[in-house]
């Protein structure tokens, strides 16, 4: 953009220099054709040829500026547009940016629930399991003492059936 604004400048400046040029070889072409008669053809000729050459090049020179122009204003356009997309990408950056983060302080709340969950689990699985295992030496305490003291009063109720035809006042003790 800065090469073809300054190639456009110069253009600009040689089109005005151009358009200056021009008006100087008419000013001489109509001084030269209203005393036709003081100068020969040639010089006619020659005055008629300058103010052809310059109306040439200045031509060639305003199509020049004016394609300068139109790509200086196509590559401003451009150049709007990208900083403009650029504002818009900067800004979807930063709200991505924010979202990530508050995903990421979800996401370690949601592994720290998980954790705090996969804890719980394993402390109610072991305290389901001390359970199990209590009342199961509760039973076999129960099974095994209540057991031994039936089976202690039936063997003691049959020895005190026996003495008490034989020996009441034993029995009774």
């Amino acid at each position: 953009l800065k090469e073809i604004k300054k190639i456009a400048a110069e253009t600009i400046e040689r089109v005005d220099k151009l358009t200056a040029e021009e008006q100087e070889q008419k000013q001489n072409l109509v001084r030269v054709s209203s005393n036709f008669a003081d100068y020969s053809e040639d010089k006619i000729k020659e005055c008629y040829e300058r103010v052809k050459d310059v109306q040439i090049d200045l031509n060639v020179a305003r199509e020049k500026e004016h394609v300068l122009r139109q790509q200086r204003d196509q590559l401003e356009l451009r150049l709007r547009s990208l900083k403009h997309t650029l504002e818009k990408a900067e800004s979807l950056t930063m709200a991505i940016g924010s979202v990530l983060g508050f995903l990421s302080k979800q996401l370690s709340g949601v592994m720290w629930q998980l954790e705090s969950a996969q804890k719980n689990h394993n402390l109610g699985a072991a305290m389901i399991k001390a359970q199990e295992d209590e009342r199961l030496r509760v039973s076999r305490e129960l099974h095994d003492g209540a057991a031994q003291d039936i089976a202690n009063l039936i063997f003691q109720s049959s020895i005190i059936e026996k003495t008490i035809d034989i020996d009441p006042d034993e029995a009774k003790h």
